[in-house]
């Protein structure tokens, strides 16, 4: 460029930084980076530049001074390659923002996949404690039954333990239901645990 050239911001640093849409979903630091990037900082007239300050492209371009002139007629512009330039910059700034969106979207499902999978971990543990006293309930009674007879032997002992495991296993299907009625109260409870509460409170 020659030397009554600036650089100008195609997009206006102001307008990007109070962009509540960027700002939600990109870093100051990508903010600048774009405001300075080769798609938006542009050379214009000097002179022009000062004029546009920080208003848009399309504002300026569209603004007339006391006289009734508009700027490309004013600093002898090419209006329309200006306006494509202001459409090249706002398509590129539209590409960012989605691509932001999405990775706060995708950084959010990462973050609810990372719940799930502590839920998951924690509802296996409570399933396995449950089986678990389960089968000692089982084997319990059982051994039970064994300390209730008048003749007791080692071997009958074993028999009855055996038993228990027995009725442990065959007793699959309660079993499951017990495991899917813990890991459902467990995940529940972990959500919705303070409306549990609340409406509990109302009803006793």
């Amino acid at each position: 460029g020659t030397t009554n050239e600036h650089l100008d911001h195609t997009i206006p640093v102001k307008e990007i930084l109070l962009d509540e849409e960027a700002t939600a979903y990109l870093t100051e630091e990508e903010l600048k980076q774009f405001a300075n990037s080769d798609i938006n900082l542009k050379p214009l007239d000097a002179a022009a530049n000062q004029s546009k300050g920080d208003l848009s492209m399309d504002e300026w371009l569209n603004s007339r001074d006391k006289n009734g002139i508009s700027p490309s007629e004013k600093y002898n512009l090419d209006e329309d390659s200006l306006r494509q330039r202001d459409q090249n910059a706002r398509d590129a700034y539209a590409d960012l923002k989605e691509d932001g969106r999405e990775r706060a979207i995708n950084e959010g499902n990462s973050s609810m996949r990372e719940e799930a999978f502590l839920a998951a971990g924690i509802t296996a543990d409570v399933i396995f404690m449950a089986l678990l006293a389960k089968l000692f309930r089982d084997i319990f009674n059982e051994i039970m039954v064994w300390v209730l007879k008048k003749k007791k032997n080692i071997k009958e002992l074993l028999g009855h333990i055996e038993k228990g495991f027995k009725y442990f296993i065959q007793d699959y299907k309660t079993n499951i239901g017990l495991s899917l009625d813990v890991g459902l109260t467990t995940i529940a409870s972990m959500f919705f645990g303070e409306i549990i509460i609340t409406i509990r409170k109302v009803l006793l």
